[in-house]
C-alpha cells in the first residue's frame, strides 16, 4: 500500500477540465498534489525540467501543439520518464484511439464521464488501485477502466 502522498499530473488543454479534475481529486483526498499542463509540449517541458516526477499522468488525446499520442510516444522513449504510469483521459471512445494508445504503451484508458459523480467514482477507483498495488499495465482486456 502506498503511504506517501500521491502526485498527479493532468495534461489537458481545457481550463474547465483542470478545475473539475482538481476539484474532484481534492474531494477524494486533499493530500494529493495535482499539477497541470495545457498541452503535450507543456507536459514534456515540465517533466524534463524537474526531478520531482508525478506518480500518475492523466493525458488527454486531443490537444494543440503536441497531442496525447505524440506525448505518450515521447514519454515512452525517454529512459527517465518511460516508467511513469500514463492514463489516457479523453472524450474519445473510438476504437482506433484505444488501440493506438495501448500500442504506444499507455497503462489505462479512461473515457471522460459526463457527470461529476461518475468522474468521482472513476477517479476514486483509479486512485484506490494505485494505492493498493501501484498501477500495473494489464493485458488488452483490462486496459479500458470501468467500474464493476
Amino acid at each position: 500500500m502506498t503511504s506517501k502522498p500521491i502526485y498527479v499530473m493532468l495534461a489537458d488543454d481545457s481550463p474547465d477540465e483542470h478545475f473539475l479534475f482538481i476539484h474532484t481529486v481534492k474531494g477524494i483526498d486533499k493530500s494529493i498534489t495535482v499539477k497541470t499542463a495545457m498541452n503535450g509540449e507543456d507536459l514534456l517541458e515540465k517533466l524534463t525540467k524537474t526531478q520531482d516526477l508525478p506518480d500518475l499522468i492523466f493525458l488527454d488525446i486531443n490537444m494543440p501543439l503536441k497531442n496525447g499520442k505524440e506525448s505518450l510516444a515521447d514519454i515512452r522513449k525517454d529512459p527517465r520518464l518511460q516508467h511513469l504510469p500514463v492514463i489516457i483521459y479523453s472524450t474519445s471512445d473510438e476504437r482506433r484511439d484505444i488501440d493506438d494508445t495501448f500500442a504506444l504503451g499507455a497503462d489505462m484508458y479512461l473515457k471522460k464521464p459526463q457527470d461529476f459523480l461518475e468522474l468521482e467514482n472513476i477517479l476514486n477507483g483509479v486512485l484506490k488501485t494505485y494505492r493498493a498495488d501501484g498501477l500495473k499495465r494489464g493485458d488488452r482486456s483490462s486496459y479500458v477502466f470501468a467500474l464493476s
